[in-house]
């Protein structure tokens, strides 16, 4: 079998398993993108807690980051670099916070390990 012929069987299983749980947004948009441009990373409740904090806390911190800057940080004179550490490290709690949720969701849905589907 080949390895996207495996990922795709342990992401449909995987989401089926979710939907059946409860999970009323088993494929986010972010995921559904990443997928379609190719990149295997496993659902919501089934990635390891780095890659959520990871993809959390980035796709915040560009949203976040660039709505400040427009709207607040370039009138108030804030320097681009003191912009980019300001939003990194909210984007960094962000992603912790979310990546925490999704654990605890995992653990209260009892949901299996992303190896052992």
């Amino acid at each position: 079998m080949s390895r996207d012929t495996e990922f795709i069987r342990k992401k449909n299983q995987a989401i089926a398993l979710l939907n059946a749980a409860g999970v009323r947004n088993s494929e986010p948009f972010l995921y559904r993108l990443l997928w379609r441009l190719g990149v295997h990373i496993p659902p919501p409740l089934f990635a390891p807690f780095a890659l959520e904090v990871l993809l959390f806390g980035l796709f915040f911190a560009l949203g976040w980051g660039m709505t400040m800057w427009w709207m607040d940080w370039q009138h108030r004179g804030i320097l681009p670099l003191a912009a980019v550490l300001i939003s990194l490290l909210t984007g960094l709690l962000f992603g912790l916070a979310m990546a925490g949720m999704q654990w605890r969701t995992k653990k209260r849905k009892k949901l299996p390990t992303w190896k052992s589907l």
